[in-house]
């Protein structure tokens, strides 16, 4: 059972080496098309273990190239009797620690738990990456160091780390140095224990243990000689000749020691006291290693080690969530077709959210079919941009480029007759109120202003009135082209050959109302009840 599990084991790391390196050569194949023409050359890039070396039976190690080639397979010597993993009978196999290979897009994973011996206890295996999990990428993805495998260092052996993309791709492998220093016990022969006492008809046995409780070694006891004077006595009276060992005390458990007769006959059984002092090494959770990193999806694990290198415990790591940054707008939002906007995880660079932007609110000009934004200010419809609708006479652009953004320019008696069927020339009493809903004089500027498109001060635009500088036509010649200026339908008080404005500077903060010559050339903006 032994050897069929260490062979699924060893299966279930070619299978995702094999399956990493072919994410490799696609990705090797994909940076090809930009045409540098290379000759591969195959090399012994790493190592990997495809069956543990046991106190019973050889292993085996295989060479691969980073591109997935075998490049050699050689065998790991037995573990020597000597060693102090290979226990003689009586050892009880234990969950020790926990080896990971990772599950990824293209192949299932697995987790492999062995006895601090060498023996495998128990193999499960990790469900493959769902192709709707957000670590499988597609074509065109760049390999990145996504999470590392530890096999902890420990005091008998040298650990190391693996650098695994999320797509299985090994990017890198590290040598954790072997533990040193006080925390690391060297088993001795520190004394021997006779488990069973010769006698006159049967041989006996010694077991040599460490002050830690380990088990060293055991050895025969030879039968006593028939010259022994014990062999010899017809009046045998049984006594407390010897007391042995039979469960040795430890750190965490009391021991018993068994009283017998030269004979061979148990006289007496007694408790040995637990251990204590500084012989006795307590398990500590002495450093985390985080095994499986946390995503924004999935959760994580992390291993607590004692410093000794037994596994203390396993935790998971709750996912990381979604960290949204700011939103940016990727396509912009028209009357006829709706825009986009996305935002990215500050965690997870690859996980993206797009919303939709719906369609912009609009009316259609029937006279020309053209579309303009409108907005709501204060209960009142607006436009949210100058009219651009050309008349037979009294309009003009103040550069024919520039129309569709900037509008036409129309003398008083035109704007009043200009706007769409249903829309009119807002009066002086519609821009005051348009002011005070936006702020008043002082703040309403800024925040009709567009959020770009002036020279010096650009808006907040919090209305969505997007104004934009425009200036003014008089005589024939166009004037203060930093300013915006919009007719109003209320005549002046002082002429009649004059009609009230307004205006907003570029560098100036603050709404201005003025009078114009009706027979200048104004942009216009128009509003609806």
């Amino acid at each position: 059972m032994k050897h069929l599990l260490t062979t699924l084991a060893a299966l279930c790391a070619a299978c995702l080496i094999v399956a990493s390196c072919s994410g490799s050569n696609s990705t090797s194949n994909n940076d090809s098309s930009t045409g540098e023409d290379t000759v591969h050359t195959h090399a012994h890039n790493y190592w990997t273990i495809t069956e543990q070396a046991t106190c019973t039976a050889p292993g085996s190690r295989t060479s691969y190239c980073e591109c997935g080639h075998v490049m050699a397979a050689e065998e790991i010597a037995q573990l020597s009797p000597s060693d102090p993993r290979c226990e003689p009978a009586g050892h009880t196999h234990a969950h020790d620690h926990w080896v990971i290979i990772p599950a990824t897009c293209v192949a299932s994973g697995s987790r492999t738990s062995y006895c601090e011996c060498g023996h495998i206890m128990e193999i499960e295996i990790i469900a493959q990456l769902a192709p709707s999990n957000p670590l499988c990428e597609p074509a065109g993805h760049t390999h990145a160091h996504d999470h590392w495998v530890i096999i902890p260092a420990t005091c008998a052996a040298a650990g190391s780390r693996t650098s695994y993309c999320a797509c299985g791709h090994v990017m890198e492998i590290e040598v954790i140095a072997q533990l040193s220093g006080e925390n690391c016990h060297t088993h001795a022969h520190d004394n021997w224990v006779i488990t069973t006492p010769a006698t006159c008809t049967e041989p006996g046995s010694r077991t040599s243990y460490c002050s830690c409780g380990h088990v060293m070694g055991v050895e025969e006891i030879a039968q006593l000689s028939p010259d022994d004077p014990l062999c010899k006595s017809d009046s045998h009276t049984h006594a407390h000749d010897h007391w042995v060992v039979t469960t040795q005390a430890t750190c965490t458990a009391p021991g018993t020691r068994t009283s017998y007769c030269a004979c061979g006959l148990i006289m007496e059984a007694e408790e040995i006291a637990q251990l204590s002092g500084e012989n006795c090494h307590t398990h500590a959770h002495d450093n985390w290693v985080i095994t499986t990193p946390a995503t924004c999806t999935m959760p994580g694990s992390r291993t607590s080690y004692c410093s000794c290198g037994h596994v203390m415990g396993v935790e998971e790591i709750a996912r990381l969530g979604h960290n949204w940054g700011a939103w940016e707008i990727t396509k912009t939002a028209t009357c006829n077709a709706p825009g986009t906007r996305t935002r990215t995880c500050t965690h997870d660079a690859r996980h993206v959210d797009i919303e939709e932007i719906g369609l912009l609110n609009c009316m259609r000009d029937e006279r020309d079919n053209k579309n303009y934004r409108i907005t709501i200010i204060g209960g009142q419809n607006w436009m949210a941009e100058n009219l651009n609708f050309e008349t037979p006479v009294g309009s003009a652009c103040y550069d024919p480029t520039k129309c569709e953004n900037h509008g036409r320019y129309y003398d008083w008696e035109t704007a009043m007759k200009a706007c769409p069927p249903g829309w009119r020339l807002p009066a002086a009493q519609d821009w005051d109120a348009l002011i005070e809903a936006a702020g008043g004089r002082a703040e309403a500027s800024d925040k009709l202003k567009s959020k770009t498109g002036w020279d010096y001060r650009n808006g907040t635009d919090d209305f969505g009135f997007s104004a934009l500088p425009s200036g003014i036509s008089l005589d024939g010649e166009f004037r203060n082209t930093n300013w915006s200026y919009w007719w109003s339908a209320t005549e002046s008080d002082l002429n009649s050959s004059l009609a009230r404005q307004r205006s907003i500077r570029d560098v100036e903060g603050g709404m201005y109302e003025g009078n114009g010559d009706k027979t200048a050339l104004i942009p216009v903006r128009c509003t609806h009840d």
